[in-house]
């Protein structure tokens, strides 16, 4: 189960992170999300738990739960929608317009 970890206090590393999850079950990925050019936390991360049920364990002892004094939310993780390429959307306007002229 995928889980979204968020309103993490800047200071919390990966390490802090997987020993905290590993209570609950095997964690099988952690990524912390950095910005690009500070590679600071920006406060939030994903976290794979290796099933369900760890998951939900995971999610009920952790939401709302104050750490290092943030009230960390732990919600199920939506899944990423896919997105056509913009170039795609181009040349089906450009289709379109040449069949209409002709």
């Amino acid at each position: 189960m995928n889980l979204y970890v968020g309103n993490l206090h800047y200071c919390l590393g990966e390490e802090e992170l997987f020993e905290l999850f590993s209570q609950f079950g095997m964690v099988k990925s952690l990524r912390l999300v950095k910005d690009n050019k500070t590679r600071k936390s920006r406060g939030y991360a994903f976290v794979e738990m290796d099933n369900e049920f760890a998951g939900e364990i995971a999610i009920r002892r952790l939401n709302n739960k104050i750490i290092e004094g943030r009230n960390v939310i732990v919600l199920k993780a939506k899944t990423k929608a896919v997105q056509k390429p913009k170039h795609y959307e181009i040349r089906l306007r450009q289709s379109t317009y040449e069949k209409m002229m002709g």
